[in-house]
């Protein structure tokens, strides 16, 4: 009985949560140089597409985010950048 129960809560969650497959990330090749510090300040990175089309787990999965999340992805011939920001407002460590 439990089984069949976490197998029903678990379809409900599928229910819920939006199909990802409409969701497109478009990465950008980038022509300069990326420095991996947490900045995200080089020309390229605004360049990239953005998408702000982010889903959150938690407290309710599936929703957008609470916060506006935005993720630009840039790649060159080694590597792969994924950058994401978030909007907060304030909170405890809000100013």
């Amino acid at each position: 009985m439990r089984s069949m129960a976490s197998s029903l809560g678990n379809l409900e969650a599928q229910e819920r949560v939006p199909d990802s497959r409409d969701r497109t990330v478009r990465p950008t090749r980038a022509e300069g140089s990326i420095r991996v510090d947490g900045l995200l300040d080089e020309p390229d990175r605004e360049r990239a597409e953005p998408t702000s089309e982010c889903r959150q787990r938690e407290p309710v999965e599936g929703e957008p985010t609470m916060e506006g999340t935005v993720v630009r992805v840039l790649y060159d011939d080694e590597n792969l950048y994924i950058g994401h920001g978030t909007r907060q407002s304030a909170g405890l460590c809000g100013k």
